[in-house]
């Protein structure tokens, strides 16, 4: 790592080498978790040649929120040649919480990406929040050349925009989630994925006691979507299902530790 600043609520540790070579870096909420009025805003650039792990310690808990949400912003910029993983535990929300979530990605031709989130129903009363809000969107930047504007003003083409809205006032969340009460998204973005990828994705999380469904993103990659009754469940599922991503999915059995400070 070239260089690192963070200050509260977020604190970055110093990165470790994993068992493959990858760097991992680990991000802490010393407080335990994040609160009402936080704000975090992250950048992330991995130069040609990288390969990062971005983990956590266990989930990360989400206050009550009487005025002001807690926002997360992220950035990620993968050079061509590079290798991102952005695999946090769950989202463990209290109630009362009001969650907002942004996160753009550029990518280089030839970068690879793996991004997870896990959405629990809560902790204490299942579906008491008042919201969670995720939007990911992903750009691809087919020719980058030195000075080009790929990372000031993130152009290039759009190759992904998922938008969430989990409003529980609305109606009933375990009704919404088909009678499950957990719910993921997994996106896998390279240039070597492709239909065969998606098809035995799909078919390994039918298979493992999820309601679950997979497809070819529509350039640079694929995706996956996951109903279920626990993170351990899916965790599971997944570190079966493919085999690239196996060695950095966080341990099932782990999902529902507090973020600490070891």
């Amino acid at each position: 790592m070239s260089r690192s600043r963070s200050e509260l609520p977020l604190h970055v540790q110093r990165p470790i080498h994993g068992p493959n070579g990858e760097a991992i870096l680990t991000l802490l909420t010393p407080s335990g978790g994040l609160l009402a009025g936080d704000e975090i805003d992250l950048h992330v650039e991995c130069l040609s040649g990288a390969d990062v792990l971005i983990r956590q310690t266990g989930a990360t808990r989400l206050g009550r929120c009487d005025e002001e949400p807690i926002r997360f912003d992220a950035t990620f910029y993968v050079s061509e040649g590079a290798r991102l993983r952005f695999l946090p535990y769950e989202l463990l929300p209290s109630a009362g919480a009001d969650y907002i979530q942004n996160i753009h990605l550029l990518l280089e031709d030839g970068a690879e990406a793996t991004f997870l989130e896990v959405i629990s129903p809560g902790a204490g009363d299942p579906f008491a929040y008042q919201q969670i809000v995720l939007r990911m969107e992903a750009h691809l930047h087919r020719h980058p050349h030195p000075g080009s504007r790929s990372r000031e003003g993130g152009t290039g083409e759009m190759i992904l925009l998922d938008a969430t809205r989990v409003f529980p006032a609305d109606g009933d969340g375990i009704l919404a989630l088909g009678g499950h009460s957990h719910f993921a998204t997994l996106h896998i973005f390279g240039p070597a994925l492709g239909q065969s990828d998606a098809d035995a994705l799909h078919a390994t999380l039918s298979n493992n006691g999820l309601v679950a469904s997979a497809t070819v993103l529509p350039h640079y990659g694929i995706g996956a979507r996951l109903v279920g009754d626990s993170a351990d469940a899916m965790l599971r599922a997944l570190r079966s299902a493919y085999a690239p991503i196996n060695l950095s999915l966080p341990e099932a059995g782990s999902l529902l530790r507090p973020n600490t400070v070891p």
